[in-house]
């Protein structure tokens, strides 16, 4: 069973958000290299959605806490930030 967490943040100005896209771009497949798949998607122009799906429960906690220490250390741009989780239920990607 497959596992989401997705994450709002919300920035303090545009420029944060940007600059923070930047770095996660880069970061984020060797921070958390135990997710599935890897989504960020800006929402507006100081604000993202991250979407990271997990093969389980024990994982995505992993993750989760990687993801939180990587915020915490770059809080100074942020807003706030929420995130939600639950089961995938459907996975599709279309074959190119």
């Amino acid at each position: 069973m497959s596992v989401a967490r997705i994450r709002m943040v919300n920035f303090s100005s545009e420029e944060e958000a940007q600059s923070f896209q930047e770095k996660y771009i880069y970061d984020a497949p060797e921070l958390i290299p135990e997710a599935e798949q890897l989504l960020l998607i800006n929402t507006s122009p100081d604000s993202v959605l991250s979407v990271a799906i997990y093969p389980d429960d024990k994982i995505a906690e992993i993750g989760l806490n990687k993801i939180d220490a990587y915020l915490k250390d770059r809080s100074q741009g942020i807003k706030d930030s929420f995130h939600l989780e639950g089961e995938v239920t459907l996975k599709h990607c279309h074959p190119h």
